[in-house]
């Protein structure tokens, strides 16, 4: 009698138990950066309405109180006032760059650093 000796495939329990860490970990990160990024991206598109709006700010005070404005209406800014902009003209065009680190905690001592930068012309 000839026995053929098929392999088995498959995934062994400690395969298992990794990759439920390593997918719980990505999703514990994803939780705890997304507000942030959001924060980021609402900072992002705050400043292109700004810029790129009907009334365009004249001045580098008007572009401060023009967001520090948005801020309070859009909840999610904290991070960053109106005093933190970076506020320059370039070829007669005022550029408006932001750059800032957010801390994230993850698990106990253990935090993420970010650092989000940004420019608007």
């Amino acid at each position: 009698m000839l026995h053929t000796r098929q392999r088995q495939r498959g995934l062994t329990i400690f395969g298992l138990v990794v990759w439920a860490f390593f997918v719980g970990f990505m999703g514990l990160m994803a939780i705890r950066v997304w507000p942030s990024f959001n924060e980021y991206l609402t900072i992002q598109q705050t400043l292109t309405r700004i810029m790129k709006g009907d009334s365009r700010p004249g001045s580098a005070g008007e572009v401060r109180a023009a967001f520090d404005k948005q801020s309070q209406i859009e909840f999610s800014i904290a991070t960053i006032k109106g005093a933190d902009l970076e506020i320059e003209t370039v070829n007669e065009r005022m550029e408006v760059r932001f750059d800032y680190n957010k801390q994230i905690p993850l698990v106990g001592p253990v935090s993420l650093l970010v650092n989000y930068s940004g420019k608007v012309r």
